[in-house]
């Protein structure tokens, strides 16, 4: 059997930047690494794990194109100080489970967290429309689901108690978009309704993602009918 091989052309007119295509663009990385890389790859291990484990690149340097990638800012928590503040906003149990830490409390209010892996998609959110809360719940490698606790807190009409929450959708940053009776319901990384997107019309929306060049245009459905409108996110 013949050596696995990578386009190199793919990796050098990839306009998504895919890592390989940002190592090459950074001057971190050769084709023959890239090969060396692809051919020599445990079962399971990811590029950059591999890139790191042969020593063809420095953990902090795929760390930093990661983020880069994933449209994060690289954060060395060996070096950044920590805001106590920040820190009491994130339940102890879910910044464990999340490999998450709270660092920075903005006069916003939004909170900055650095995260172990930005792309890591081990996250599953569940919402309960009878209710205001959306669950959260950690998936483990086996599919089973651990750690599930109600964490969105979701604002609902004055005369109820539901939120008739329906679809959702993350964007890049964390922020988690739901379909509500009262609008798209826009909550940041600690729970927290930042910001209520009003509806079409009065009866709500009862789906919510994102679509378009970019993944910049955010769609509703109310009905039979489908709406959009430009955002500066951009879904996830």
């Amino acid at each position: 059997m013949r050596p696995a091989r990578l386009d190199h052309t793919f990796f050098e007119n990839e306009p998504r930047s895919h890592l390989g295509a940002l190592l090459l663009r950074k001057g971190l990385v050769s084709n023959e690494d890239l090969d060396q890389a692809l051919e020599n790859r445990l079962p399971g291990e990811l590029l950059g794990e591999a890139l790191v484990r042969l020593r063809i690149c420095f953990e902090n340097d795929i760390a930093r194109v990661l983020g880069e990638q994933a449209q994060v800012e690289f954060v060395d928590i060996g070096i950044t100080s920590v805001d106590h503040r920040a820190v009491q906003l994130l339940p102890f149990e879910l910044a464990e489970a999340l490999r998450a830490i709270p660092i920075r409390l903005h006069p916003t209010g939004e909170i900055s967290v650095a995260v172990v892996d930005p792309t890591d998609q081990s996250l599953l959110v569940v919402n309960d429309p009878h209710t205001k809360w959306v669950w959260s719940f950690q998936i483990q490698r086996d599919g089973s689901l651990v750690n599930g606790q109600p964490f969105y807190r979701l604002e609902t009409p004055d005369d109820s108690s539901e939120s008739e929450a329906g679809g959702m959708t993350f964007d890049t940053e964390g922020f988690l978009y739901v379909a509500t009776r009262l609008g798209v319901q826009v909550c940041d990384q600690p729970g927290r309704v930042l910001a209520i997107i009003n509806p079409p019309r009065s009866a709500g929306v009862s789906d919510v993602f994102f679509g378009g060049p970019n993944l910049q245009w955010l769609y509703v459905t109310d009905g039979d009918n489908v709406y959009r409108r430009p955002v500066k996110r951009r879904g996830a």
